[in-house]
Order: C-alpha cells, then sequence, then structure tokens
C-alpha cells in the first residue's frame, strides 16, 4: 500500500508542540540538527512511527526527502 501525503506548511501557523510553539522543521537541517522534529511531527501527525534518523536521507538534489524502513517508504518533496 502506498500513501501520498500532501503537506503544505506556513510560517503563520507553526506547529504547536506543549505550551510553546516553532518551526516545524528545517529542510536544509534534514538529515542533519532538525532530524528529532522532523520524526516528531511524522510519529504526531500521522502516525508514522517506524522512522528513525539511520533511515532519512535527500535525493533528487535535496528536493526530496525519503525514509525507507523493509518494505515502507514515505517521501515528502518540495513544490516547485
Amino acid at each position: 500500500m502506498v500513501k501520498k501525503i500532501t503537506l503544505m506548511a506556513s510560517d503563520s501557523k507553526p506547529y504547536k508542540r506543549g505550551s510553546s510553539s516553532s518551526h516545524l522543521f528545517s529542510w536544509d537541517d534534514i538529515p542533519g540538527n532538525d532530524t528529532d522534529r522532523f520524526i516528531e511531527f511524522l510519529k504526531h501527525k500521522f502516525s508514522i512511527d517506524w522512522i528513525t534518523t539511520e533511515l532519512i536521507e535527500k535525493i533528487d538534489n535535496d528536493r526530496v526527502i525519503r525514509a525507507s524502513f523493509e518494505n515502507k517508504s514515505f517521501y515528502l518533496r518540495l513544490n516547485d
């Protein structure tokens, strides 16, 4: 089964964690400093609990974040 997720993020509507709000994650810092934020968001918003930091990479000239494990994959693509 393939799930297609379209995600639109806006600076005017930050992701709220607890009582404080902050950005979802920085695209430039995935993988990297914001990987944990990215994973937390995916777990909370989409119930994707199989992603770990070792499984995340960028492909297609850094336009796509790919996470994969066994027969599961998740792709998040920047809009052109």
